[in-house]
């Protein structure tokens, strides 16, 4: 429940809406009792009190779960009301009794300042809105469902490409205090390449040190780009990489890494294909799933990279090996709702 308005009579005495309690419970069965003081010791029941005395109220409910509302008198006295009007959080994630896990890997590369084609806010200032959104919604379902991601890019300067470029990879571990996550999330920027393997990989070990079997675990990868940093940390060019093909015969990562443009001139080491960067992160959605058989990872594509381009094989191959979706998100809304489906898709089983 996102916010309460409650109306007051226009042909009553306006101090006939004062002094009463607004109970709120998320239990199928409702409220136990119609006592007053039973019902405000009753763990499983939020409080608001009003003095009222006014033509309306209006309280921010903070996206609080509930399936039972009751207005009820402070004391004795005469209550009346003309309306009440509710309404519903735009993302709130199904009910159920799962504790969910999930962990983002996150794209803050320097494409992500950019605006989505044609959209605006740029795709950095989306991406935070929408894991705000997502995770506020995750908290509100309760459960004690955990949060935690990996950003990655590179910083440092250098003169030209064939230098190596520092991996910057922010990671916060599984938690329950998502507001506090939240509050990372809102300072997260756009700067660097793109060391999709080394983020996999630090996903991967993170999770193993946060593992909890009674929880149902979610990977996320979102990136607007292609791979263009390896874990020593040496560039590939983007315009490369995009024409490496994954989906061919044998489609190895042993055989995807000698494939590709020659990166001479790009990287210290001209014997390497632009596959190579692409087979690093292969390999890395392959040993993630291999240490942790029981995590789906998804992968989203935000918008489209228009310098170099987009290689929509690589985010497929991860969904692929971690045995989930591949989807597009091209416009704000879009990514909100493809991580909302993400969440509702390990909490709930819409069927059951």
């Amino acid at each position: 429940m996102q916010q309460l308005k409650i109306f007051n009579r226009t042909d009553a005495d306006v101090n006939d809406l004062s002094n009463f309690y607004v109970f709120v419970t998320n239990s199928s069965t409702g409220f136990s009792s119609t006592d007053l003081t039973e019902t405000r010791n009753d763990r499983s029941v939020t409080e608001y009190f009003f003095t009222g005395g006014v033509d309306s109220i209006a309280k921010a409910m903070n996206n609080i779960p509930a399936t039972h509302i009751r207005i009820q008198l402070g004391g004795t006295g005469n209550l009346n009301l003309a309306e009440v009007e509710i309404i519903g959080a735009s993302y709130i994630a199904n009910q159920c009794d799962t504790l969910a896990d999930m962990f983002y890997i996150f794209d803050t590369s320097g494409s992500m300042s950019w605006d989505f084609p044609g959209e605006f806010p740029s795709k950095i200032a989306a991406a935070k809105d929408a894991v705000i959104t997502v995770n506020n919604a995750i908290a509100a379902a309760g459960g004690d469902s955990r949060v935690g991601f990996v950003t990655f890019t590179t910083n440092g300067t250098y003169t030209d490409y064939r230098e190596r470029l520092n991996i910057d990879l922010d990671t916060i571990a599984l938690t329950e205090n998502i507001a506090g996550v939240n509050a990372i999330v809102e300072n997260w920027q756009a700067v660097g390449g793109t060391p999709t393997g080394a983020a996999i990989n630090e996903a991967r070990r993170t999770m193993v040190n946060t593992w909890d079997p009674l929880r149902t675990p979610v990977v996320v990868l979102v990136s607007d780009g292609v791979p263009t940093v390896d874990q020593d940390g040496l560039y590939y060019a983007d315009s490369h990489v995009q024409n490496v093909v994954i989906y061919g015969a044998p489609h190895t990562a042993d055989y995807v890494e000698n494939t590709g443009n020659w990166q001479s001139g790009w990287r210290y080491y001209s014997s390497n294909r632009a596959g190579y960067v692409v087979a690093d992160t292969m390999r890395e959605i392959q040993e993630l799933k291999s240490s942790l058989p029981d995590v789906t990872v998804h992968s989203i594509a935000i918008g489209g990279n228009t310098n170099g381009g987009f290689n929509t094989e690589v985010l497929q191959y991860v969904a692929d090996i971690g045995g989930g979706d591949y989807v597009p998100a091209d416009n704000p809304t879009q990514l909100t709702d493809q991580l909302m489906a993400i969440f509702n898709s390990i909490s709930c089983n819409p069927d059951s």
